[in-house]
């Protein structure tokens, strides 16, 4: 679903309205944003159009000049009659104003400079007298210094003087702009409030002030600021209101209030020295229009200030105050309960037809409603269908909707709805009017929350009348940009629920007018505001509503009208989403198999819609498990780019996302499928895909990563490590540290490296991976599966610290992990028993096997018998435990018996080792020979077990070789070079070659064929060294097995060949000492340690032979430094080493 187009915020302050706007503020230049949204049946400029009530047509009428140039009243009401001393209604102007453009350089309207009016009636103000305007800027500019001084003063304590200057401000302030509060600008109002508040600060702060009046000030300053609503407010003046509410809910406050038992509700009538002193400097320097004094003209203001202090009268509860100038009486007399009797008559004696013609005047839109409605409205006064408290809070809407205070003239009218003037049509049409003029200048100015709210209740208002015409389009059209348009903004700031209520109504409003496809078109847009809030059953819910409307009356999609097919299938689109995310593929793949015939009805199958569902749809039945089916889907898709190939670009017919996407699930059906080589491809094709693309690394990091992976799985470790690499090197570059991909990446090449043989670069990367998992607290791969393929590692390169550190970090992990772990911790213990058997620790290994042999659930596993069958081998071969070790292999190897074949057949090949290691080899080589044959027989009984046949009949080859049969172990080993050589046998090959040439030199050497033992010898050693490396213990072992040849080779030369002999014993000895300075390289001397000895042994032999006695006992005092097991066969060899150095010693 398209997603509305999103806008900034202008951030514009309203030089009118004092602040903020009360709506969301939304730039003209954006309202084609939402409108956007309104088809062409919608299409109407809502600002522009023409009132109409009841089906007339008006006339337009030019607008007029603001009422203030015809009219010495003030506020609207006033200036059309109501409050004036005069009996007849004014007459009406014959001539059309034209509205005179305002210089750009002079203040707005509604600025303080221009607003500066008359307190009330006909007194006028410092700024409309020519002769005093010179004291009205001294005024101006003295009511704003006198409130700086008073701070100052009350800062530093001397709250007298702050007083003074307080008061004097207050007094510049009323001289200048009245007591009406209708009359105040939102400035002006923040002004006096804000002097009202300090006032009250000083009497609060001064401790032999009486706080009675300092709550006085407050709540004076609260009345006035709550005449402006928060919306319409600036931030200030927000600020002051909330400081004021606490300043008088603060309890200390209250408390002295009740110790002095006095709360009076007004401040006291003696004027303060601040009032007489700004009296004195002021009442001789201000002269009237009418050439009178100012103490005689001013009385009634002088009046209200000596007995108020300046309190004025709250906007929605007081009226007008107007008089004439000959008036006798004073301003406040029209606020005493005789007063507003007097002016209810006054007001009742003219009746409504001034108001209805003035306001004809200033609105031009409204034209002949009101010359139509005169007679009636003026009768329902007469009646009392129209109170004077409706007139009142009418005339306060009217002052803000001057102003542009359009949220609090919206409450204002709002709040007449519940008076009996809805009784009277007349009176209704003129709320419905005014409500639509709010709503009008309130979206002009940008206020689209305040024109919303207005449009609806208009909209409420109209829905009642009987005939409401085409105001009630109208209002309907409003309300549904209104909504749009903070749908749209509400969506930038992704508070879905609010664009979920404006976008439900708006929805309501199309419904009402009968316009399906707008209205389906919101129910989409609500629809994915509730998958925004992962409540897809309600958005499931939404579409399916939707769906209905549109395929309402419609009896088959033959029939059904061809613009509904679009939202149709946005529809199912939609659904196929929710139910996706709901976990419901079957539901979600359904809805691909109803819009793909629509699709390929309204645009064809070689579109991008078509093939992007089709997709879609591959994609989910790779989910649902069926993999044959998505991958002739995707076959289908890839026969027709074959076909389009150089007739249509592969960009025309299908995204290049959704064509990735195919690629990938094509894969993984291929790989689900067991089709490894067609995987591959789809790979390979999408790495070509993307290196056309910009911007795509993170995708290339992940392709070749997976395509890296296949091939390493295919055994192809050479196409893989450069792959795996280079995505490695990308995602260093995009990710930190601890990221999955870098960690799985890393991972990858450590693996690959151990393959290829890279053990230096695997143990790197291994040592990377694993201190980045230590840095972690959420590591995002397999810890425990790392730390075991690192410690295999380490084992297989004789880093037996580094394995088992490796292991036993693995084996925390499960212990912390909990949960029923017994099987991993088994493998683990397993691993580690292997290395510290190596290492030779064998009570700990001991301990390891035991631990797995006791767990209950492990009895009768596979680890079990595994475990069994180690502990036998290290009892047998380490600890010399022979007894026990027989009665494990004996154990394993019984009729009851149910470890797994390999392991019986490996038990028979232990069992017989041990028999014919027990004892005269000649007395137990039958008995050794039977247990060979019964694994062989095992081996041959399955398959894949064959090659295990090769351990076997080296076995039988070697017990011939202890009995001296050296002819026929030489031909059981042939027998096995020939086996070898099968296709089967392929894996084992390289690995069981390199033994068997081993124990070949091993028998031509006893048979005392050198040259065939020392060629055999050397074979052995390549292919080690190719296999394992040149520095594996198994390669050195085997050169000091060489050298030892060697040695025999020099000593069996006839004399006078002395020269060759010392040729091939310098050579032996280089063999020797390269083997033992890699041992000691190793770095593990224990583990070691008989192969030194023995390299040592060998190498005082040698220094014997050159007459080297010095150097042959030194290399003896070190092998006997060297622990040796007791009956280990180095011991008689040491033991000629000892005796040859003590007759060399006699001789020298």
């Amino acid at each position: 679903m398209p997603r509305t187009k999103k806008y900034r915020r202008r951030e514009r302050d309203h030089a009118s309205d004092g602040g903020s706007a009360t709506g969301r503020y939304i730039p003209n230049g954006d309202n084609s944003v939402a409108m956007s949204e309104v088809t062409h049946e919608e299409d109407h400029s809502i600002s522009r159009s023409k009132y109409h009530h009841r089906g007339k047509k008006n006339d337009d009428q030019s607008a007029v000049s603001s009422a203030s140039k015809s009219s010495r009243g003030s506020g609207i009401f006033s200036r059309l009659g109501f409050g004036s001393s005069s009996s007849s209604p004014p007459k009406k102007s014959k001539k059309k104003h034209r509205k005179k453009p305002r210089d750009s350089s002079q203040p707005p309207a509604d600025s303080p400079s221009v607003r500066s009016r008359g307190s009330v009636g006909t007194a006028g103000t410092a700024s409309n007298t020519t002769p005093g305007s010179n004291n009205t800027k001294k005024m101006t500019k003295d009511s704003k210094a006198r409130f700086n001084i008073g701070l100052v003063y009350l800062k530093t304590g001397d709250y007298a003087k702050a007083q003074e200057n307080l008061e004097h401000s207050m007094y510049c302030y009323v001289q200048l702009y009245g007591h009406d509060t209708k009359q105040y600008s939102n400035d002006v109002l923040g002004k006096i409030a804000g002097v009202r508040e300090k006032l009250g600060d000083c009497y609060l702060a001064n401790p032999s002030g009486d706080k009675a009046f300092a709550m006085d000030h407050y709540e004076e300053a609260q009345r006035m600021l709550r005449t402006i609503d928060k919306e319409d407010a600036p931030e200030d003046v927000i600020e002051m209101m909330d400081r004021i509410d606490e300043k008088i809910k603060d309890p200390a406050l209250k408390r002295s209030l009740s110790n002095t038992g006095s709360a009076p509700a007004t401040l006291p009538p003696a004027p303060s020295s601040g009032y007489e002193k700004a009296k004195a400097k002021y009442e001789k320097k201000l002269p009237r229009s009418d050439g009178t004094s100012f103490n005689k003209t001013n009385k009634g203001r002088e009046v209200a200030f000596a007995a108020g202090a300046g309190t004025v009268i709250g906007a929605g509860t007081a009226a007008v105050a107007s008089k004439s100038v000959g008036e006798e009486h004073s301003i406040e007399d029209d606020f005493t309960p005789a007063g507003i009797v007097r002016r209810a008559k006054r007001t009742t004696a003219m009746g409504l037809g001034n108001l209805i013609e003035g306001i004809g005047d200033v609105m031009s839109p409204i034209g002949d409603v009101f010359t139509a409605a005169r007679g009636d409205l003026a009768k329902s006064v007469a009646d009392g269908l129209i109170s004077q408290n409706d007139v009142d809070q009418f005339e306060v809407a009217m002052e803000h909707l001057e102003r542009n205070n359009h949220r609090t003239a919206l409450n204002h009218l709002s709040q007449l709805q519940n008076g009996g003037g809805m009784n009277d049509p007349a009176f209704r049409q003129l709320l419905e009017v005014y409500m639509m003029r709010v709503a009008e200048t309130a979206m002009k100015d940008d206020k689209i929350g305040v024109a919303t709210d207005a449009f609806e209740e208009a909209f409420a208002l109209l829905r009642q009348e009987d005939d409401p015409g085409r105001n009630l389009k109208i209002v309907t059209r409003g309300c549904i940009k209104g909504h749009k348009m903070l749908a749209v903004e509400e969506e930038r700031d992704e508070d879905w629920e609010a664009v979920i209520e404006h976008r439900n109504r708006v929805h309501q409003l199309l419904d009402m007018e009968n316009k399906v496809i707008p209205t389906c078109e919101q129910l989409m847009i609500v629809a994915y505001c509730y998958g925004q809030l992962n409540n897809y059953e309600q958005s499931l819910d939404t579409l399916s509503d939707a769906m209905k409307r549109l395929t309402k009356g419609v009896r088959s999609m033959e029939v059904m009208p061809k613009n509904r097919i679009p939202p149709l299938i946005r529809c199912c689109q939609m659904r196929a989403v929710g139910y996706s995310k709901l976990g419901k593929w079957q539901e979600a793949h359904d809805q691909y198999d109803e819009i793909l015939p629509l699709i390929a009805r309204e645009e064809g199958i070689l579109t991008k819609p078509y093939n992007n569902a089709m997709i879609q749809k591959g994609a989910l039945l790779v989910t649902l498990g069926k993999y044959k089916e998505a991958s002739n889907t995707f076959t289908k898709y890839t026969a027709m780019l074959e076909q389009q190939r150089g007739m249509t670009s592969l960009e025309e017919i299908v995204e290049d996302n959704d064509h990735l996407l195919a690629l990938d699930t094509f894969a993984a059906a291929h790989i689900k499928l067991g089709n490894y080589d067609g995987a591959i491809e789809c790979f390979r094709k999408k790495l070509d895909k993307l290196n056309t693309m910009p911007k795509t690394d993170e995708m290339k990091g992940q392709t070749m990563h997976n395509l890296g992976c296949l091939l390493a799985y295919k055994q192809n470790f050479q196409d893989a490590l450069p792959l795996l690499s280079k995505a490695l090197d990308t995602r260093k570059f995009m990710y930190g540290g601890n990221n999955k991909f870098l960690m799985e990446s890393s991972w990858s090449v450590a693996a690959t490296s151990q393959a290829l043989g890279d053990s230096s670069k695997a143990m790197k990367e291994y040592g990377k991976l694993i201190e980045k998992m230590k840095k972690s607290d959420n590591v995002p791969i397999n810890s425990i599966t790392v730390l075991t393929s690192a410690g295999k590692l380490y084992y297989d390169n004789n880093k037996f610290d580094l394995a088992m550190k490796a292991f036993n970090d693995a084996l925390k992990k499960v212990n912390s992990s909990g949960g029923d772990n017994a099987e991993l911790k088994s493998n683990i213990l397993l691993n580690l028993a292997n290395v510290q058997t190596a290492h030779g620790d064998t009570d700990k290994a001991i301990r390891s096997y035991n631990e797995i042999i006791n767990t209950p659930k492990l009895n009768g596993s596979v680890q079990y018998y595994t475990a069994l069958f180690d502990k036998s081998l290290l009892l047998h071969e380490k600890m010399g435990h022979k007894d026990e070790a027989f009665s494990i292999l004996k154990e394993l190897t019984s009729r009851r018996s149910k470890s797994p074949i390999d392991i019986k057949g490996n038990a028979y090949i232990a069992l017989g080792q041990l028999i014919i290691s027990d004892g005269n080899p000649q007395d137990r080589i039958d008995d050794a020979l039977k247990c060979y044959n019964k694994a062989i027989d095992i081996f041959n009984s399955k398959a894949d077990l064959q090659p295990m046949t090769v351990a076997a009949k080296k076995n039988i080859a070697m017990a011939h070789y202890k009995v001296e049969e050296y002819d026929t172990a030489i031909d059981e080993l042939q027998d096995i070079l020939e086996d070898l050589s099968r296709p089967e046998m392929s894996e084992k090959r390289d690995a069981a070659l390199a033994d068997i040439w081993s124990c070949l030199s091993q028998v031509y050497l006893k048979k005392g064929d050198i040259s065939s033992a020392k060629n055999f010898a050397k074979l052995a050693l390549q292919c080690y060294k190719s296999k394992l490396g040149e520095k594996h213990p198994t390669s050195l072992r085997q050169s000091s097995n060489l050298a030892v040849i060697l040695l025999q080779e020099a000593e069996s030369l006839p004399k006078g060949q002395e020269d060759q002999a010392k040729t091939i014993i310098d050579a032996a000895k280089f063999e020797m000492e390269a083997a033992m300075e890699a041992f000691v390289s190793l770095d593990d001397l224990w583990t070691f340690r008989l192969d030194v000895a023995s390299l040592k042994t060998n190498l005082g032999l040698i220094a014997v032979w050159q007459q080297k006695p010095k150097k042959a006992q030194k290399l003896l005092r070190q092998v006997k430094e060297i622990e040796i097991p007791e009956g280990h066969p180095l011991e008689s060899r040491i033991a000629h080493l000892e005796k040859s150095v003590e007759q060399i010693g006699k001789k020298k």
